[in-house]
């Protein structure tokens, strides 16, 4: 009952010795029908043996399985019924139903000697089986599953895959050897070559090395045997600078393991002893883009041809370029034949362009399906003159199929024009400049930069058929992360197919040169939202100096052009863009530390900063910041010296601490001042402890100051440059903050930082546990 449940085996009443068995001619032998071996039932008693009863004990395994006895028929044979599809075993892996046939062939063997002759050997073929049904082990059946499984995956993860599915609609595909002879059809070309050792297989952007790859862990045969090949599609885009068993830690990811299995140590040196058995079967390695894989890659090199030379190992690398550091065979996949295109065009009622320059770029394989794409959703005949138009129009053609039987003015229509037109060039920015696939966490702030440019006026000058449609654009996301689910999750990924999410969750491009296109598109706007950004902080710069009187001269000369700086690593326009923001930020807590100083020794009044009115967005700043760092690079243009990021995350992101911070300490001033009994309890001790508060603040600023912005204030940002003038007229606005950096040490500045942050946290202890806070909070309350 329960789990007390147990399955119990009767009529065991005639157990004997092989001796006795043999001796007794056979009068006392319980005959089953269905279970009682060949030999017995048919009296040589000469052939029995132990076989004899693990034949009756794989008949009970069959029963249990198939929920019948074997028929005499099937017992006749001598060949085991087939039970792949028992109820037990529909949904089971294809390993599982294979090593399940495995057991019961050689259990139910008409001929003894061809059977299991020990307990001990169909014991481990049962563990083996107990293995493969819970999916554990490091053994070439599990890689076989795993391959399989991660290729299916993919397909069933990626709507803009599913054309593999479909193998007669695909374009034929022809790979070429060295000596420039055609090796037939492409998949079958490459499976023979994998047989004989491997290969790196080169051709430009759009030859269909991907989809040769993955047809190939597709086409593998559905029925696995002992001899059958493990194919595993390792996408190299996913590679990370660094790492050093990456294909290696891509194969042990398929896999589960046994208790007994460790560490990522012990499974690869198990993984690495199964590849190089001598008689193993074959895995095939299918590590595709290798041009892929950003930064420096001697240790995915190095890992490759480790893995190359394994025994059991066929590695297959496809790369757009050659590679002389792998000694494989080299292959190359061949353009189309015009006899190909012409068929293909034929097919779908479209004629051949005249231009020669555009029948030539339909002999790559993604060129040519993109402009039969293009003409089924437009319904007429392309007009494409370049690759550039093709892809432009592909695009469009795409956002016409996804929207044409939705009216005008549905959102969706809206949505997919800002996905395809701004994010996806976003994103595709992202990837093209750090050379990988990325995550959600690292797409995440692109898609942030989109959604709060959508009602800036630059996004109607860039989009202007969005005008009045931002509201359906966001589509009700509450946040950037919420609609940056709309947009690459819902309609880039899954609706449009134009990302692709590998096993680790990190997101490509549907093609790399898609990629590239999009990415290209994506500077000149980018541009255009830089130069906005940049002309509104210079306005700010323009209020501050016209607060302190006498800006225009100042104004003049920042307009004025600035000196070229020579190539550097980090990106000119971003470290413009830090550089004010971290000016601004500085001139920011100097008036809010001057409006509190003033407020201190007012008689009355709150003293509430007009420094509040001044827009400062350390959010975008701390953007700006990130996306300087993420472009790359050591050190600042004009100054050679490397960005402390530590000191300038502080400086930026102060303005809003202090200006929360200070609202309520002058809250509570106003309160003291507004209740005489308040101010002669708590007043001459708080006015004390705020003002060493305020001091103690702008010493901070000061030690920020000399860490974040000073080293970088030379070349073009030199006093008496342009640029250098312009910030020395902003520093004239906050002479209370600047005397502090007179009285402040350049060196040992972090010390001197830890310092003041522990002085600052003992003031703050002392105007809490004075009790001025908690009678604040009482009046509050009591405050009609």
């Amino acid at each position: 009952e329960g789990e007390r449940e147990r399955a119990l085996l009767i009529d065991y009443n005639s157990c004997m010795t092989v001796a006795e068995a043999r001796a007794n001619d056979g009068a006392v032998y319980s005959v089953k029908q269905g279970y009682t071996a060949p030999e017995v039932r048919s009296g040589r008693t000469a052939a029995i043996s132990l076989a004899t009863d693990l034949y009756s004990a794989s008949a009970v395994f069959y029963r249990m399985l198939s929920g019948a006895p074997m028929t005499p028929i099937q017992m006749i044979r001598g060949i085991p019924p087939e039970v792949g599809q028992c109820a037990c075993l529909r949904d089971a892996p294809e390993t599982v139903r294979a090593w399940t046939r495995q057991v019961l062939a050689r259990g139910l063997a008409a001929l003894p000697a061809r059977r299991y002759q020990t307990v001990e050997a169909m014991s481990r073929d049962l563990r083996e089986l107990v293995d493969r049904i819970d999916g554990v082990g490091v053994t070439h059946w599990a890689l076989w599953e795993a391959g399989r499984r991660q290729a299916e995956r993919m397909i069933a993860d990626n709507p803009a895959l599913e054309y593999l599915r479909d193998a007669a609609s695909l374009f034929p595909s022809r790979v070429t050897a060295e000596a420039g002879a055609d090796l037939a059809d492409g998949t079958g070309a490459l499976d023979d070559c994998l047989r004989q050792g491997g290969a790196l297989l080169t051709a430009p952007a759009g030859m269909g090395k991907t989809t040769a790859l993955l047809r190939l862990a597709l086409e593998q045969s559905p029925r696995y045997t002992p001899a059958s090949a493990a194919a595993v599609f390792v996408p190299l885009h996913s590679w990370q600078p660094g790492e050093a068993h990456y294909v290696t830690d891509s194969l042990l990811g398929g896999l589960r393991f046994k208790p007994d299995m460790g560490s990522y140590a012990d499974a690869r040196k198990a993984l690495m002893d199964l590849l190089d058995q001598a008689d193993a079967q074959p895995v095939y390695l299918l590590a595709d883009g290798l041009n892929e894989a950003g930064g420096e890659t001697s240790l995915l090199l190095d890992e490759l041809r480790t893995l190359a030379r394994l025994r059991a190992v066929r590695l297959l690398v496809t790369s757009r370029t050659e590679e002389p550091a792998l000694e494989l065979r080299r292959l190359c996949l061949a353009p189309l034949r015009e006899e190909d295109v012409s068929s293909a065009l034929g097919q779908a009622g479209l004629l051949a362009p005249e231009s020669a320059d555009m029948r030539e770029l339909l002999r790559t394989p993604m060129m040519l399906s993109m402009f039969i794409r293009s003409a089924r959703a437009e319904g007429r005949q392309p007009t494409a003159g370049s690759r550039e138009e093709l892809l432009r129009a592909y695009l469009e053609a795409l956002k016409t199929k996804e929207t044409a039987a939705t009216p005008e003015d549905t959102a969706l229509r809206w949505q997919v024009s800002a996905a395809v037109d701004a994010v996806l060039p976003a994103l595709s920015y992202e990837m093209d400049r750090k050379g990988r696939a990325l995550t959600d966490a690292e797409l995440l702030p692109a898609a942030e930069r989109c959604y709060r440019r959508l009602d800036s006026r630059t996004a109607r000058r860039v989009y202007p058929d969005w005008i009045g449609r931002t509201a359906a654009i966001r589509g009700g996301a509450k946040s950037a992360e919420d609609w940056y689910g709309l947009m690459a999750h819902d309609l880039l990924w899954k609706r449009l197919g134009l990302l692709i999410r590998d096993g680790e969750g990190r997101y490509q491009v549907v093609h790399q040169v898609i990629g590239e296109y999009l990415a290209a598109c994506d500077a000149p706007r980018r541009a255009a939202f830089r130069r906005t950004l940049l002309a509104r902080r210079a306005a700010v710069a323009a209020l501050c100096l016209a607060l302190a009187g006498g800006g225009t001269w100042a104004v003049r000369q920042w307009a004025a052009p600035a000196a070229q700086h020579e190539a550097v690593p980090y990106d000119g326009t971003y470290a413009d863009i830090v550089m004010n923001d971290l000016m601004q930020a500085y001139i920011h807590l100097g008036i809010q530390y001057a409006d509190l100083a003033a407020a201190l020794g007012a008689e009355a009044g709150t003293g509430r900063s007009a420094a509040l009115a001044i827009p400062f967005s350390a959010e975008d700043a701390l953007l700006d910041l990130q996306d300087m760092l993420d472009a790359g690079g050591e050190v600042m243009p004009w100054s050679g010296q490397p960005l402390n990021r530590e000191a300038c995350e502080r400086l930026l992101s102060l303005p809003a601490q202090r200006s929360t911070e200070y609202a309520l300490y002058l809250d509570v001033l106003a309160y003291l001042r507004s209740d005489a009994r308040a101010e002669a309890l708590y007043g001459a001790d708080y006015l004390e402890a705020l003002t060493a508060l305020a001091d103690t603040d702008a010493r901070i600023t000061a030690q920020l100051y000399w860490r974040a912005l000073d080293p970088h204030l030379t070349g073009t940002y030199a006093d008496g440059q342009a640029i250098g003038t312009h910030y020395q007229a902003m520093l004239a606005l906050v002479p209370e903050q600047n005397k502090f950096l007179l009285t402040s040490s350049r060196d040992d500045a972090e010390l001197i930082l830890k310092d003041l942050y522990t002085q600052r946290g003992k003031l703050t202890d002392r105007i809490d546990a004075s009790g001025v806070m908690a009678a604040y909070e009482r009046w509050k309350e009591n405050e009609p």
